[in-house]
C-alpha cells in the first residue's frame, strides 16, 4: 500500500481538483458496467471532499443497491465526513453496498489495519447480493 501512497504523492500536485465533488456519475458509470458485464464490481472511490450533490448521489447510491455493486469510499484529508458516513448508514437500501473510510484513522498503522477497514463489510455485501439473485454462485469443485 506504501507504493499506492507514494504515486499519489507524486501525481497529487500535477492535478486541479474541482468542486462540487459528485460521486453520482462515478456510481452510474459503474452500475453501466455491472449492467453489461453481470459481474460483481467493487468500485473504490478516494476523495478530498464531501459532496455538494447529497440528494443525487444518495438516490444513485439506493439505485445501486439494485445491482452486484460495492462502494468503497475513502475519504483522505480533514474532511468533515459526516455526510459520507450517513451514506454508509443509510436505509432504503437492498443491501447495504457502501462502506466509508477515514484513512486519516488508519494512516501509519499497518497496511492490514486500512485493508481490514475497507474490506470488512464485502463478504456480507457478496452474502446479500447472492441471496438477492444478482449473481449466481456455482457449486464448489473439489
Amino acid at each position: 500500500f506504501e507504493e499506492v501512497v507514494e504515486v499519489y504523492k507524486k501525481v497529487l500536485p500535477k492535478i486541479e481538483f474541482d468542486g462540487p465533488t459528485s460521486f453520482t456519475p462515478l456510481i452510474k458509470k459503474a452500475v453501466e458496467h455491472v449492467r453489461e458485464s453481470g459481474e460483481y464490481t467493487v468500485l473504490l472511490i478516494i476523495t478530498d471532499g464531501v459532496t455538494l450533490t447529497e440528494e443525487f448521489d444518495r438516490h444513485t447510491i439506493r439505485d445501486a443497491s439494485l445491482y452486484p455493486l460495492s462502494i468503497i469510499i475513502v475519504g483522505v484529508g480533514d474532511g468533515p465526513w459526516g455526510q459520507v458516513k450517513m451514506f454508509d448508514d443509510m436505509d432504503g437500501r437492498n443491501f447495504d453496498n457502501l462502506q466509508f473510510v477515514n484513512f486519516e484513522k488508519v494512516k501509519g498503522k499497518a497496511d492490514a489495519v486500512f485493508a481490514s477497514k475497507a474490506l470488512q463489510e464485502i463478504p456480507p455485501q457478496f452474502r446479500s447480493i447472492v441471496q438477492l439473485g444478482y449473481v449466481a454462485v456455482s457449486p464448489r469443485q473439489n
